[in-house]
């Protein structure tokens, strides 16, 4: 601009540099694991009756491969009428990236530390339609999916005669496909579960668990195992509260051990236990469950005697 400009520019103050053309910032990662704009709308009918709306804020999600490494489950955990509410959604049928419909789900809905948990018994019941799943710039395997879940019948309390209605379910969060939650050797050989731990700082935290129930498979436990993914576990349960020790015989990966009573409250935790070793690492109460995590997780989680785990088979 010449001078003369300059100075008019000055004068007048009717100067100023062009605006600078700036894109739409990609989706994000919130820290609750939602994603920017994450949510979840449906109303409940029956054993449960409430009107759920909750944005990405005001909730926390999870999700994960299923055991198999077929589809996807995520998890949606927020407060409703004064109580903890979880929603737990398994697709077997999605594939990474793509939009789909009328893919059989199950549902398990769970009010947290009341023990009471609804399921579908079977992939007859509800299907989701997944209109949108979009690749997160820079989280490699993770995606933006929008979706809306339907269930014809109702969800069956699992531990009573009562059931829960969902006719329609909105959602929209963030899944991860890359991370790996199974361990090949055990496959086969324990049930699967989902575990949500409540950590001493009130963050819950979901795993997914080898279920060890019977006497066979709670001698063997993490035996021969030489690596086991981050957000996997077993649980040792036993159907008697009892003074329960374990043992590292046979065991190549270090391991933290939570000792939790029937109530799922912790009782105590054994830190970096020394793999291999024979020195019995036992509960200092009796107590009903044992869960093995690789070791540093119960620092990393900040599990201590103020948490409480809960956890449910899998049955998808």
């Amino acid at each position: 601009m010449p001078l003369l400009g300059l100075l008019l520019c000055s004068a007048l103050g009717a100067c100023k540099p062009a605006a600078l053309e700036q894109s739409a910032p990609p989706p994000v990662l919130s820290d609750s694991g939602c994603g920017e704009n994450g949510s979840l709308q449906t109303t409940l009918f029956g054993g449960l009756q409430a009107t759920v709306n909750w944005p990405g804020a005001e909730m926390q999600c999870e999700s994960m491969q299923r055991p198999n490494g077929e589809g996807i489950r995520m998890r949606f955990t927020g407060d409703v009428a004064g109580e903890r509410l979880a929603i737990i959604i398994a697709v077997p049928g999605i594939q990474a990236g793509e939009p789909a419909a009328e893919l059989p789900s199950n549902v398990t809905v769970m009010v947290e530390g009341s023990g009471r948990f609804y399921s579908t018994p079977n992939l007859d019941s509800c299907w989701t339609d997944v209109s949108s799943q979009s690749a997160v710039p820079g989280a490699r395997g993770s995606y933006v999916i929008s979706g809306t879940l339907y269930c014809v019948s109702p969800l069956g309390q699992v531990n009573g005669d009562a059931a829960v209605s969902i006719p329609e379910l909105s959602f929209s969060t963030v899944v991860k496909w890359n991370v790996p939650t199974g361990v090949p050797s055990l496959d086969g050989n324990f049930g699967r579960g989902t575990l949500t731990i409540e950590s001493d700082d009130g963050v819950q935290h979901t795993l997914a668990i080898y279920v060890a129930t019977d006497a066979d498979q709670q001698r063997r436990g993490l035996m021969f195992v030489r690596n086991m993914p981050e957000s996997t576990g077993m649980l040792f349960v036993y159907e008697r509260s009892d003074m329960h020790s374990m043992w590292m015989k046979n065991t190549y990966i270090p391991l933290d051990m939570v000792f939790a009573r029937a109530d799922g409250t912790v009782s105590s935790v054994i830190h970096d236990t020394q793999p291999l070793s024979l020195t019995s690492q036992g509960s200092v109460e009796p107590v009903n469950y044992v869960l093995e995590l690789n070791a540093g997780t119960a620092r990393r989680l900040n599990i201590g005697r103020k948490s409480r785990i809960s956890w449910e088979p899998v049955n998808d």
